[in-house]
């Protein structure tokens, strides 16, 4: 998928300084003192052909979440053993020239089919709804239910150097270990850590990024991205609601031998976010639209990720930590129902933060025809939402194994508890079980 896309570059990448290197070997056995045209000329020599492709990724996931009637999730996910086809991924890969390319990667999936919009609540008087996507085909009477798509990114690359390259257009933030490789085929665990789903920092940008790859010393490679979007909110994606801009920075070190790799990253975030409403305030003799604030922040967030490899075994942790600091509060809401909290007080200042830990080992086993790959995990994972609200404060522990018959596919089955032991008057012991099958194609 993603990563043979990568391969593919740095094989170019590769050749091109085979060549550089073949070039100067001739001018140190020759004796002669070739000028920079000719040395320019011969690169631009070697034949380039232009390329596009189309790949991409799915999964089938079977799933089973066991709760109380008691338990705060109750009724909040789906109760009865369900498959699910999560994602279907379609990446439209080309490659123009030596230094200028294009991705675009589209999901697919049947939502909004199935979404509750809310739950009848007699509080606040409103009714239970539930999406429902069915339409019939006029002509032959069939029912098709519709689904849709999401622009996961579309961003066009130009990287004249290592040290030196422009990405614009809708690009994946480059925080954390699985955010950007974010694949199911790559992604050790079933389902993603909390933070990334609660998304503490935006999982894409709209906007340019400038990034690099410097080398200064053997196989220790350092690289940055610093990056310019739109805020995000609720058209973060397709328009900005604030004159300013959210600013991002990416740095991490990498040291890589054969049998050890020990990387060290880092990324921060700030922005503004903000909503309003509209209305129409007259019609005569002028027609005139007002807009009223209903929300408005900053948030600063920022996130540390280390990865050890050490032979077969694995070990990644990543933490995140955030102040949002509001100067147009709104109505606090809970998360998930997104719904306000019964004492409609309004929402204040707040920290979150989120440690997650991983560890794994890979146990191969050559058939001779290909060779497979058994990899056994445990995960932590620490997550408060919001330190003014306790309740909120999730744990999780889970435990997996992924089998990789063949390069293309992984199978994985995965445990996971979730508790909240600091709630005062919220009560949730949730067990989750899953299994998937990821395959790149």
């Amino acid at each position: 998928g993603d990563d043979d896309m990568h391969r593919e570059l740095q094989q170019q990448k590769d050749e091109i300084a085979a060549l550089r290197q073949e070039i100067e070997q001739l001018k140190l056995t020759a004796g002669s003192s070739m000028m920079e045209e000719d040395y320019s000329a011969a690169l631009a020599g070697r034949d380039f052909e232009p390329t596009f492709k189309i790949y991409g990724f799915f999964d089938l996931n079977l799933y089973y979440h066991h709760g109380e009637k008691e338990d705060l999730a109750y009724g909040l996910m789906p109760d009865h053993l369900s498959f699910v086809v999560n994602r279907l991924n379609l990446f439209l890969s080309s490659q123009m020239s030596e230094t200028l390319g294009a991705l675009a990667e589209i999901r697919f999936t049947a939502l909004p089919l199935g979404f509750e919009k809310s739950f009848e609540d007699i509080l606040f008087d409103t009714p239970y709804e539930r999406i429902d996507t069915r339409v019939i085909d006029p002509f032959t009477s069939e029912e098709v239910r519709l689904g849709s798509i999401a622009i996961e990114r579309v961003h066009l690359t130009w990287k004249p150097l290592d040290a030196l390259g422009v990405i614009a257009g809708r690009f994946l933030t480059p925080y954390g270990i699985w955010n950007v490789d974010h694949g199911s085929p790559v992604r050790l665990s079933v389902l993603p850590p909390y933070y990334m789903v609660r998304e503490l920092i935006p999982s894409a940008q709209t906007g340019v990024q400038f990034f690099g790859r410097v080398f200064p010393f053997t196989s220790t490679y350092l690289d940055y991205a610093v990056n310019l979007s739109n805020n995000r909110g609720p058209a973060g994606p397709v328009y900005d609601m604030e004159d300013n801009k959210a600013l991002g920075l990416r740095l991490k070190g990498t040291f890589e031998e054969t049998d050890f790799t020990v990387a060290l990253g880092s990324y921060l975030y700030y922005g503004t976010v903000r909503d309003v409403i509209k209305r129409i305030s007259s019609y005569l003799p002028v027609f005139r639209i007002e807009i009223d604030e209903t929300e408005k922040y900053t948030e600063l967030v920022g996130s540390l990720d280390f990865l050890l490899k050490v032979y077969d075994a694995r070990l990644q942790v990543e933490y995140i930590q955030g102040a949002i600091e509001y100067s147009k509060r709104p109505l606090r809401v809970l998360p998930v129902i997104e719904q306000s909290t019964p004492l409609m007080q309004y929402q204040p200042d707040y920290e979150e933060w989120a440690l997650f830990a991983l560890v794994g080992y890979e146990f191969f086993f050559d058939t001779g025809a290909t060779e497979m790959v058994l990899t056994p995990y445990a995960a932590y994972e620490y997550f408060v939402i919001d330190d003014t609200f306790p309740d909120l404060t999730e744990y999780m522990i889970r435990f997996g194994l992924n089998y990789r018959p063949s390069p293309f596919v992984v199978v994985k089955v995965e445990a996971n508890k979730v508790y909240f032991p600091e709630a005062t008057f919220l009560q949730a012991n949730i067990w989750n079980y899953s299994a998937q099958m990821a395959v790149s194609f």
